[in-house]
């Protein structure tokens, strides 16, 4: 099996962390949600007989998990949203999948569509960055403003205004 996940096949199979992952833990490289989801989309990838698909981050924001590939995200979802709803139904959460991306404008792009990204900003303060994020068609965003807060300060690890025009 042909998995791209942020940790090692074979501790999934053992089902015990090496030092090394504990240690990433630890240090906020991966997160619980990043083993979880690992887990469970290698006993899909099992039931389903799938290879060449993972995933490169996990977040957690209350009932929804955001799930980023750098991989052709239509093999992340499945025919018909197939691996999605598996994923979900083994998770008990909603599941968003999108392209994970370097740059902070696609990342957003791709966090808030159908919604358009029309800047992002970024105002230096004494306390440090805040990154503003400027969006059309407020009512067409895919989640809530708070959870949508929320995993913009996670991806972005700073503090996050949200403004519609």
């Amino acid at each position: 099996m042909s998995l791209q996940l942020p940790i090692p096949i074979e501790e999934i199979e053992k089902g015990e962390l090496s030092e090394d992952t504990r240690k990433k833990l630890r240090e906020g490289k991966l997160s619980k949600t990043d083993i979880n989801v690992s887990k469970a989309l290698y006993e899909v990838a099992k039931e389903k007989n799938l290879n060449n698909i993972g995933f490169e981050k996990a977040i957690e924001i209350g009932d929804v998990i955001i799930i980023t590939t750098k991989q052709n995200i239509g093999l992340l979802i499945g025919r018909g949203g197939s691996i999605a709803s598996a994923l979900s139904k083994k998770l008990n959460k909603k599941i968003r999948i999108i392209k994970h991306s370097e740059t902070r404008h696609k990342l957003v792009s791709e966090l808030i569509e159908p919604a358009v990204l029309k800047g992002i900003n970024v105002k230096y303060t004494k306390t440090g960055k805040i990154w503003k994020i400027l969006i059309g068609n407020k009512e067409k965003l895919p989640m809530n403003e708070d959870t949508l807060e929320i995993a913009l300060k996670q991806f972005f690890g700073a503090d996050i205004e949200i403004k519609y025009s």
